[in-house]
């Protein structure tokens, strides 16, 4: 805590109890995906209860401000990994500091288990719908998905200047560039959402939690 002297300090990793933890694999990921769920305030939403507007989704970070609320991958990667430290699959280490002093945070060393936990058993990225991972179970929000869509495409269409105008190669990445920047905005957000729901669902049933203090909470039922 803070006393008024010298650098402040970002508190450590929470403590907290959880049924889960005694659980096997899925069930501790499963407990792990509404613990971020919970810290970030992450909903997903749709404009009207009305049935073609269902699929006007909007992701959203709401306990976090200003921009963090639409680009949260940073607090989603820090809430896990305060997770995995109190189930003992990971371990905090040497704190960051910034050029005031003060600790914004810490690295963390995880287990074989917790990398999994983590990312998936198939290592995928964060809101990749891998339902074996706590990070790829994450959605991303619409605004993460455009400005990842933009840097496929430039990505891309960079690489297929570098090949002969009439190569295979530099035509299938001119058309993956297209397709990449088709797939920007609500529509395309729309399609990457249908798709991770879809990879969710292969996961069923509900987890329990409880964090000190009594507070308790449940995965979703897919």
């Amino acid at each position: 805590m803070h006393n008024g002297h010298g650098p402040k300090t970002k508190t450590k990793s929470k403590k907290y109890t959880s049924s889960a933890s005694a659980g096997g694999y899925q069930s501790q990921t499963d407990a792990g995906k509404e613990y971020v769920k919970k810290e970030l305030g992450l909903m997903t939403t749709v404009p009207s209860p009305i049935s073609y507007m269902q699929g006007e989704k909007k992701t959203k970070a709401y306990n976090l401000k200003g921009k963090d609320r639409d680009f949260y991958g940073k607090e989603a990667s820090q809430a896990t990994n305060e997770y995995l430290v109190n189930i003992g699959a990971a371990k905090e280490g040497n704190p960051y500091f910034d050029d005031k002093g003060n600790i914004t945070g810490y690295s963390y060393h995880l287990t074989s288990k917790g990398k999994k936990m983590k990312y998936g058993i198939g290592g995928g990225a964060m809101g990749s719908g891998d339902p074996t991972g706590i990070m790829s179970s994450t959605p991303i929000s619409a605004k993460m998905h455009e400005r990842q869509k933009t840097i496929q495409a430039i990505a891309l269409g960079s690489l297929s200047l570098a090949l002969p105008t009439p190569s295979i190669g530099g035509f299938v990445m001119r058309a993956s560039a297209a397709d990449a920047l088709k797939d920007k905005g609500q529509k395309g957000y729309n399609k990457y959402m249908k798709k991770f729901e879809k990879k969710q669902a292969t996961v069923m049933g509900s987890k329990r939690a409880t964090l000190t203090g009594g507070k308790t909470f449940m995965t979703e039922e897919y």
